[in-house]
């Protein structure tokens, strides 16, 4: 095989019906675009029980393709395998795509490989239009705490279609790794150690981001990507961002959330209430790492029903402050993750309240408030 310039790494569980669409947009770029570069669309599959693999390799394209297939289930192993790939091949540009997406277009691509080819960053993340229902991980938690604790606001960090170069490939695969990595814990782990590692970041605009929703996965998505974060944070306790370490987005497009909506149903948000309640009643009773804290959100739901803003932010302090302090076992750093999860889940059933009759324009204030709030309560 001729050396390769590109990766694009495309991870997959059960895609199907829309990673052959998402190949083509990615070809159709990468040809018009980079045609004098080599390319590889490379598919790395979770053990899928769909035609994802065949409808990978039945379509035409003019970048050269590869498929693998983990047998393990987790984006994490998809993106640490891509990521060996890139290092034995010593390829220079790497990108990920999700292959849920319906709303890629050429530009994404254009937008994440430039970056990285004129050397002006080594690490790229996306800012997309999201519905205000969505994104809830970054927005109440990745968001705040890398804006307010590492003083690198980031706006979406925990965002799925990243690109990087190899120095940080061979950062990454030098960083400890457990088991919340291997699952939703792989996005804010490149992006945290991109941040720790004090590698230039840029963001770029990709516009809306549509793809099936993550509100399903709640609750999982939230304790692996806690975990993750709590560990990482224990590990940067002396962190100094570099001066300008971060290339931000135009402020007309770092607000992230858009006019398009697609609210969960009553349903959903019933179960998730009950959920939340269910967690938190159980981790009570637990004893754990942060008893007393949660000991003092379960005197506020019980007196208010509602977890604001303000809160939020206080018991985040908190938990950043005991992740600082304690050094954890990787289980215990598992442990916090579920720990904290009934706080979350109860924040974002309270915002969703909060901004059922308000403007896009608004939801962002709110989200930003926390990060404020935050600030104050590290820095008190």
């Amino acid at each position: 095989m001729k050396k390769l310039d590109i990766v694009i790494g495309l991870p997959s569980r059960n895609e199907a019906d829309s990673i052959g669409n998402v190949v083509r947009i990615i070809d159709k770029s990468l040809t018009n675009n980079f045609p004098q570069l080599n390319a590889l669309l490379y598919n790395i599959d979770s053990g899928s029980d769909d035609a994802t693999r065949e409808v990978f390799e039945l379509t035409e394209t003019t970048t050269q393709k590869k498929s693998y297939n983990t047998n393990k289930t987790g984006k994490g192993h998809n993106l640490l395998h891509l990521f060996k790939f890139a290092l034995d091949n010593a390829i220079p540009y790497i990108c990920t795509f999700d292959t849920d997406l319906t709303s890629i277009t050429e530009e994404w691509v254009v937008k994440v490989l430039t970056p990285l080819i004129n050397g002006e960053a080594d690490y790229v993340v996306p800012v997309y239009g999201r519905n205000k229902y969505e994104a809830n991980t970054t927005n109440h938690f990745c968001y705040p705490i890398l804006a307010a604790h590492y003083g690198t606001p980031i706006r979406q960090p925990y965002a799925g279609d990243f690109g990087l170069n190899l120095n940080v490939v061979k950062y990454l695969l030098n960083q400890s790794i457990f088991e919340p990595i291997y699952q939703y814990g792989i996005d804010i782990w490149m992006t945290t150690h991109s941040v720790g590692g004090n590698f230039t970041i840029k963001e770029v605009y990709l516009g809306k981001k549509i793809h099936k929703p993550s509100f399903p996965k709640m609750v999982p998505m939230f304790g692996q990507a806690a975990a993750t974060m709590f560990k990482n944070i224990s590990e940067y306790k002396d962190f100094q961002p570099r001066t300008n370490n971060l290339l931000m987005e135009s402020s007309v497009y770092r607000h992230g959330v858009d006019d398009f909506v697609r609210k969960p149903s009553d349903f959903e948000i019933a179960e998730r209430t009950e959920t939340a309640l269910s967690i938190l009643e159980e981790r009570k009773a637990r004893k754990g790492c942060i008893h007393e804290l949660i000991i003092e959100l379960d005197e506020e739901v019980k007196q208010n029903n509602h977890i604001s803003a303000k809160s939020w932010s206080k018991y985040l302090a908190e938990a950043i402050k005991f992740a600082q302090t304690d050094a954890l076992s990787d289980k215990e750093y598992i442990e916090f993750g579920i720990d904290f999860t009934p706080f979350y889940l109860l924040r974002v059933l309270s915002f969703f309240k909060e901004v059922e009759n308000i403007e896009a324009s608004q939801v962002d204030q709110i989200i930003n408030s926390e990060v404020e709030y935050l600030k104050d309560y590290l820095n008190g």
